[in-house]
C-alpha cells in the first residue's frame, strides 16, 4: 500500500512540476515579447495567400479584416480547386471591389493535398513573385489590424527562417463542442509552438528567396500538410521558426460533434506523420488525463471499499492542477472566455485527446474540408474519397 502511495505521490509532484516549468516558460516569453516594438525602416512588399474551398462562418468579416491591415504595400491573392466552388462567387465579387485582391483557380491534383496544391498554384502568380514576403492565412481565421506589422517585422533578421503566430479559437455560441475545440486548441495546442519548433499554417510568413532555397516544389511536391513539411525544411538550413503571440488569428466558427472528432484526429495523425518526435513526447503529458478517470472512479469503489479512498483522493488532485494550468494558459494570452469555460472543461479536453493520441497508434486516414485521405508517410498519401 506505501508503495502505491509513494508511486501515486511522484505521479503528483512530476505533473505538478511540468504545469509550474510550462507556466513559467509562457509568462517568461509573453514578458520578454512586451519589450520588442516594431520599427521599419523600410516596409518590404508582401503577397498574402489565402486558399479556400467552401464559405467559412464569417466570412466576409475574416476578408475585410485581412484588407485592413495596418501596412503599406501588401496585396492578397485567393485561390480555389475549381470555379463550382461555391466560395467562388462571394470572392470573386469581393476582389472587383478591393484593389490589390486576385482570385486564382488552382485545378486538381490528385499527387497532392488541396490545400498544398493551391499553395503552389498561388506561388507561380506574377504578383506573388514579385513579393519579398509571402504570408499564409487560411479563411476562416480574422486578424488583428497589425497582424501583418507584427509577423513580417522579426523576417528583416535573416537568421530566421520563417514566423509563425496561430490559430485562436473564440466560439461566439455556447455551444459546448466548439469550446471543447477551443480548450484542445487553445491551452493545449498553442504553447507548444514555444516548445516545439512548429509552424501553423493558418498564420505565417516567409521570404520569397528562402521559398526559393529550399525548393518549395519539392518539398510539397506529395504532401499532405503545408507547415510542418515547410518547419522540417527550415530547420535543416539552420534557421530559426519564430514564434510571434501577437499574430494569433482568431476563428470565431461553431462546428459540429462530427466536425470536433474529425478536427482532433487530424491533428493527431498530421502530427504523428509529419513530426513524429513531437508525437512521441505528447504520451509523456497525456499520462495524468488518463489517470483522472481512475482516480474518480477509485473514490466511487470507497464507498464499499474504504482503503480506496487515499488512492482516489491523491489521484484525483490532478485534477485541480490540470485545471488551474489550463486557466492560467487562456489568461496568459487574454482569453477570459476560455479560461472560464476550462473550469470545467479543461481535463474533458484533455481527457478526449488523450484518448485520441492513444488509437492514432493505429490510425492512417483523415478528411480535411470534405476529403478523404490515407497518410503512408511524409511524402506518401492517397486521396479515397471526396464529399
Amino acid at each position: 500500500m506505501n508503495f502505491y502511495i509513494g508511486f501515486e505521490i511522484t505521479i503528483l509532484v512530476f505533473v505538478l512540476l511540468l504545469q509550474v516549468s510550462k507556466l513559467s516558460k509562457i509568462r517568461l516569453f509573453l514578458k520578454e515579447r512586451k519589450k520588442r516594438i516594431p520599427c521599419f525602416s523600410r516596409y518590404p512588399s508582401v503577397s498574402i495567400i489565402i486558399p479556400c474551398k467552401g464559405i467559412d462562418e464569417r466570412l466576409e468579416e475574416n476578408l475585410n479584416a485581412v484588407m485592413c491591415q495596418d501596412y503599406p504595400d501588401y496585396s492578397v491573392v485567393f485561390v480555389t480547386a475549381e470555379k463550382d466552388d461555391p466560395v467562388y462567387p462571394v470572392l470573386s465579387a469581393f476582389c472587383e471591389r478591393r484593389k490589390n485582391t486576385k482570385l486564382l483557380v488552382a485545378g486538381i491534383n490528385p499527387q497532392r493535398g488541396q490545400k498544398v496544391n493551391n499553395l503552389l498554384y498561388a506561388l507561380h502568380d506574377p504578383i506573388v513573385q514579385k513579393a519579398e514576403i509571402i504570408a499564409f492565412m487560411d479563411s476562416d481565421c480574422q486578424p488583428k489590424p497589425t497582424w501583418l506589422r507584427e509577423i513580417v517585422y522579426p523576417l528583416l533578421d535573416h537568421d530566421v527562417g520563417i514566423t509563425t503566430g496561430s490559430q485562436w479559437y473564440i466560439p461566439h455560441s455556447r455551444n459546448i463542442v466548439s469550446w471543447l475545440r477551443a480548450m484542445i486548441g487553445n491551452i493545449g495546442g498553442v504553447p507548444k509552438y514555444l516548445s516545439e519548433k512548429m509552424v501553423c499554417g493558418a498564420a505565417m510568413a516567409i521570404r520569397r528567396e528562402t521559398i526559393e532555397k529550399i525548393d518549395i516544389e519539392k518539398i510539397w511536391s506529395m504532401a499532405i500538410s503545408d507547415d510542418l513539411s515547410l518547419a522540417r525544411e527550415i530547420l535543416k538550413m539552420g534557421l530559426e521558426i519564430r514564434f510571434i503571440p501577437e499574430c494569433l488569428c482568431y476563428d470565431y466558427s461553431d462546428i459540429t460533434l462530427r466536425d470536433f472528432f474529425q478536427w482532433l484526429w487530424r491533428e493527431v495523425i498530421i502530427l504523428k506523420v509529419y513530426a513524429p518526435h513531437v508525437w512521441k513526447t505528447v504520451f509523456v503529458f497525456i499520462l495524468p488525463y488518463l489517470m483522472v478517470p481512475v482516480g474518480i472512479s477509485l473514490l466511487i469503489l470507497s464507498v464499499f471499499y474504504r482503503h480506496l479512498f487515499i488512492h482516489g483522493m491523491i489521484i484525483s488532485a490532478l485534477i485541480p492542477i490540470l485545471t488551474i494550468g489550463g486557466i492560467i494558459t487562456a489568461l496568459y494570452f487574454n482569453d477570459k472566455r476560455t479560461a472560464l469555460w476550462a473550469i470545467s472543461g479543461a481535463v474533458v479536453g484533455g481527457f478526449l485527446s488523450s484518448i485520441t493520441v492513444l488509437f492514432s497508434i493505429f490510425g492512417k486516414t483523415i478528411t480535411w474540408r470534405g476529403i478523404k485521405y490515407k497518410l503512408i508517410s511524409n511524402d506518401k498519401f492517397f486521396v479515397l474519397k471526396e464529399d
